[in-house]
């Protein structure tokens, strides 16, 4: 996606300000509300999505946790959890109230 899609994005469909494009905890937290605010009866996201709102669980480099590339039609699409589970179990906590909180907050639960 080249930068100007990116402000768009955050322009038109967020409605946020463009300096969110710097804010990446902020800007993944604001996708996912945006997503959990939708008239649909049901949201589904990857877990790269939710785990990207606590720059602790992703990796720093977004194109190693690149889980397909559509340019290939013969790929398959694949995802490496960051990290193992146990290293992180304190950080998933405050992880999992925010998970949770947001889906409150969006009368989703």
């Amino acid at each position: 996606m080249c930068e100007e899609d990116k402000l768009n994005y955050i322009k038109f469909v967020l409605k946020e300000d463009e300096g969110l494009l710097k804010k990446e905890k902020e800007l993944f937290t604001a996708i996912i509300r945006n997503h959990l605010a939708a008239s649909s009866m049901a949201v589904i996201l990857p877990l790269a999505d939710w785990l990207a709102i606590d720059p602790s669980l992703t990796k720093q480099k977004p194109k190693e946790e690149q889980i397909n590339h559509p340019e290939n039609p013969n790929q398959k699409w694949c995802y490496r959890m960051p990290f193992a589970i146990d290293s992180k179990a304190k950080g998933l906590v405050a992880w999992q109230e925010q998970v949770a909180q947001m889906i409150e907050e969006a009368g989703r639960h």
